[in-house]
């Protein structure tokens, strides 16, 4: 009996923790939602759409490859909040500067990434393509 009670109060204060997270991403004009770069998908999104939605980036690098590499600063605050027994409370906040990193080439997203470091090294992350053969050819088609 004693057993069977110990088990239904754990289960009562395990049932009444909780843990959660607040993620916000926030540029100079206003808060951006995580869900936004999810939509953002290579080959199919393209550099245009990407201006519109997210405005001007902080800095745009061109590649000896033809591809350009977009990049944008964001201000990160992570909150953490917890729960236990309805009674304690914790509450974290951390800011740090983010960088969104977008590699275009042909007008279109080819690869996307968050960093710490708003550098990018443009041609070693580009160097597998080859974007200025492919402008080139649509050139000489028109």
């Amino acid at each position: 009996m004693r057993g069977m009670l110990g088990v239904t109060i754990l289960g009562c204060c395990l049932c009444a923790c909780t843990v959660s997270e607040r993620v916000v991403l926030e540029d100079s004009e206003g808060s951006v939602p995580r869900a936004f770069f999810k939509s953002v998908k290579n080959d199919h999104s393209n550099r245009d759409w990407l201006v519109a939605n997210l405005g001007q980036p902080l800095s745009v690098e061109d590649s000896k490859s033809g591809a350009q590499i977009l990049t944008w600063h964001f201000q990160e605050s992570r909150q953490r909040f917890a729960n236990a027994l309805l009674v304690l409370r914790y509450s974290a906040a951390e800011e740090q500067s983010s960088f969104y990193h977008v590699i275009i080439c042909d007008a279109l997203v080819r690869k996307t990434w968050w960093d710490h470091v708003g550098e990018v090294d443009s041609d070693r992350v580009t160097h597998k393509l080859d974007c200025a053969s492919a402008a080139q050819l649509s050139d000489a088609g028109t």
